[in-house]
C-alpha cells in the first residue's frame, strides 16, 4: 500500500541506513521499525504499574495478634454506639 510521510531528515537517513545494512526496501524497512515499536507500545501499556506499600504507625492501642485482648476490646458495647 502506498501512502507518503513526512520525516525529518535524521530519521530518514537512520532508515536508509538500516535498509540498507538489512538488504530491505525503505517501505520494508519503515515496515519493519514501525511493527516492532507499535508491539512495544502495546504491551508497554498493558504492564500495571509497580505497587508500593506505604505504612506507618497508627497509634494502635492494642496487639491484634493478642487474642484475648481483641475480644475484650470487641466486648465492649461502647465501642459501637
Amino acid at each position: 500500500m502506498r501512502t507518503t510521510l513526512d520525516l525529518d531528515l535524521p530519521i530518514l537517513n537512520e532508515l536508509k541506513a538500516f535498509s540498507k545494512s538489512n538488504s530491505f526496501s525503505l517501505g520494508k524497512a519503515a515496515t519493519q521499525l514501525l511493527m516492532e515499536a507499535l508491539a512495544m507500545h502495546k504491551t508497554k501499556k498493558k504492564v500495571p504499574p509497580k505497587f508500593k506499600w506505604h505504612s506507618q504507625p497508627m497509634g494502635a492501642k492494642i496487639d491484634i495478634s493478642d487474642k484475648e485482648a481483641l475480644y475484650k476490646i470487641l466486648d465492649q458495647d461502647e465501642l459501637f454506639h
